[in-house]
């Protein structure tokens, strides 16, 4: 009897091993696939943060085309703000053109507090959030923005632009 118990004991401790080991397994591949998915949502806000900086670099250089290149090239490019909705590509560019028309009036441009948040599991959609700060001709223009950046393919690109 006392055996029977030992041997009992003894399968159901050797099992309860096996068992704990089987469950771990998985548990080091989730593990190691969330790593993975987190590895590539840094890269993919990277890419988004990229865009962004060049964007930056172009308008500090006076290179409004260079500068429009983080927008989506389509009629249905949307910029909002206080005075209202503008569509398309080309009357954002020539909105812009308007407003600051030589590389004095552009001046210097700074973002502040950028912050990146997927909007979609597939990581296809993104909020961008910041604060931005002009310093032209003596004086200091400031606000916040919200974007809405879509990737095609893998080239993230600003889809809707509230600046306020």
């Amino acid at each position: 009897m006392i055996a029977n118990i030992k041997i009992g004991a003894f399968l159901l401790l050797f099992f309860w091993g096996s068992l704990s080991t089987a469950v771990a397994q998985p548990y080091g591949s989730v593990r190691q696939k969330k790593s993975i998915e987190n590895s590539i949502t840094q890269a993919k806000k990277s890419n988004i943060y990229k865009v962004i900086n060049e964007q930056l670099i172009a308008w500090n250089q006076g290179d409004m085309q260079g500068y429009m290149q983080g927008y989506w090239n389509s009629d249905s490019l949307q910029f909002i703000t206080s005075k209202g909705v503008t569509l398309g590509y080309q009357q954002v560019l020539s909105n812009y053109v308007k407003s600051y028309p030589t590389k004095e009036k552009m001046g210097n441009l700074s973002f502040e507090n950028l912050s990146a948040t997927f909007l979609d599991p597939l990581e296809q959609v993104a909020q961008v959030t910041g604060k931005w700060k002009v310093l032209h001709e003596g004086k200091t223009s400031e606000g916040t923005f919200s974007l809405i950046v879509k990737f095609f393919g893998s080239e993230p690109r600003i889809i809707i632009d509230h600046t306020f």
